[in-house]
């Protein structure tokens, strides 16, 4: 608050007006004490309120020993699990399991289609198809 003064600048406040003043002033002062008492009364009740809202916000039935009916229908967040960097499924270099071809099969068979597959063009005799297997479930040797 600015203090401004009615009086022309060049006439000096006598005794009895700065006393007066001075009554003003602390008068003043002492409301804003009490204000302030006011107001420091009411944060410390609204900071109890607050901190007793957030215990009940916080209480569930893992935590307490209410039943789980009380429970709100808002679970609480699962952290997901830790990121290892790699893919899912074989990972490079792991050995695989596959059946390996053999140099000498049990049994050969020879399949010869009479045209290609993608463009219909007849194939002839000559052209031979690159090197297959196939591993049919028998049991074991």
């Amino acid at each position: 608050m600015i203090f401004e003064c009615p009086r022309p600048p060049e006439r000096r406040p006598s005794c009895d007006e700065l006393a007066a003043l001075v009554v003003r002033q602390m008068a003043t002062i002492e409301a804003q004490r009490e204000t302030i008492a006011q107001l420091e009364a009411t944060v410390d009740l609204l900071s109890a309120r607050v901190a007793e809202v957030e215990r009940r916000q916080n209480r569930n039935s893992g935590n307490s020993s209410s039943p789980p009916s009380s429970d709100t229908f808002v679970r609480p967040d699962k952290k997901p699990p830790a990121k290892s960097g790699r893919k899912r499924g074989r990972q490079p270099g792991a050995p695989g399991n596959g059946l390996a071809m053999v140099e000498v099969p049990d049994e050969v068979e020879e399949y010869v289609p009479a045209a290609c597959g993608g463009c219909g063009k007849q194939l002839s005799s000559t052209t031979r198809a690159a090197r297959s297997a196939t591993f049919p479930w028998s049991p074991l040797r």
